[in-house]
């Protein structure tokens, strides 16, 4: 699978491991996942989580900024409770519809 060799999943991934207890899943999307992305085209990930938690997102920045600056590479994040996932899930928009459709689980 492409994604496994993909050095900039595989170092977020790594550092993600310690906060996999405050995290429910984490979704990439965009043009990454569906495999037409270019050189320079950022990460979108989607990370689903139990509740706001404003120091996670603080620490998920802070990897996404040290991979930036070692690597040249944009991780860019969406954020949302799992209640309201699991409620968007069930309604037609486009997003949720793309996710269904283009998303792989990462995490």
């Amino acid at each position: 699978m492409k994604l496994l060799k993909d050095p900039i999943l595989n170092q977020f991934q790594n550092r993600l491991e310690k906060y996999k207890k405050k995290i429910d899943t984490v979704y990439l999307f965009g043009s990454r996942a569906r495999g037409d992305e270019r050189p320079d085209s950022d990460y979108d990930l989607l990370v689903v989580v139990p509740a706001t938690d404003l120091k996670l997102r603080e620490k998920l920045y802070g990897i996404a900024w040290d991979i930036l600056l070692k690597t040249g590479r944009v991780i860019s994040f969406k954020f949302i409770q799992k209640k309201e996932f699991d409620h968007l899930s069930k309604i037609p928009t486009p997003f949720m519809e793309n996710l269904q459709r283009e998303g792989i689980k990462i995490g």
